[in-house]
Order: structure tokens, then C-alpha cells, then sequence
């Protein structure tokens, strides 16, 4: 188990008794932007089942090749995900901690 994958969740998340990283990972299929390489069901999943199972996940194409191709939409994304949910005070290390640099 990937510790990085806690650190994000505990560093700029709100504060929990646990964290579930997977919750979103299958989650986010419900958006219609995000695919798995297979069908499961969403109810009890825990991330050592998806990493027992390789599981993986990814934007589906359409949105993959939009981001892609477009680097203002990927700034234009993270500082919209920025403002809406993180303290401005904040964004700079959330951007450093996943190696995105949004220059204007």
C-alpha cells in the first residue's frame, strides 16, 4: 500500500479517524469522465481488493485527449478544483505535492 496515496488524503484533506483513498477512485466513474479497465460493484470496495484485482482507472478518452491537448483547460480545471474546495493559502503546496505548475 502506497503511502503517497494516504499523504495528499491527510496532508490537505479534512481530518478523519480513516482514510479511503478508493472511495473516489471508483466514485468518480459515476461522472461519466472516469473509466475502470473492469465492471465491479461499488458497494464494500477497499483499495487492497482493487490492488489485488489491478484495477486501474483513468479518464475516458474523449476527456483524456481534451486534457491533453489543452494545457490553459488543465490550469483552468485545477483552479477551479482549487478554489471550490481548498483556502487559497493552501493551493501553492497542494500544486507543489502533485507536480503541477499553473502559469498564466
Amino acid at each position: 500500500m502506497s503511502f503517497y496515496k494516504f499523504y495528499l488524503l491527510i496532508e490537505f484533506g479534512p481530518i478523519r479517524r480513516s482514510y479511503h483513498p478508493e472511495q473516489p477512485f471508483v466514485h468518480l466513474t459515476n461522472d461519466g469522465i472516469w473509466n475502470l479497465n473492469i465492471s465491479i460493484e461499488k458497494s464494500n470496495i477497499r483499495d487492497k481488493w482493487l490492488l489485488n484485482n489491478s484495477v486501474v482507472g483513468g479518464f475516458n478518452d474523449e476527456v483524456y485527449s481534451l486534457l491533453i491537448s489543452d494545457g490553459a483547460l488543465v490550469r483552468e480545471v485545477a483552479q477551479i478544483i482549487l478554489n471550490s474546495h481548498f483556502p487559497q493559502t493552501i493551493h501553492e503546496d497542494i500544486l507543489t505535492a502533485v507536480g503541477l505548475v499553473l502559469m498564466r
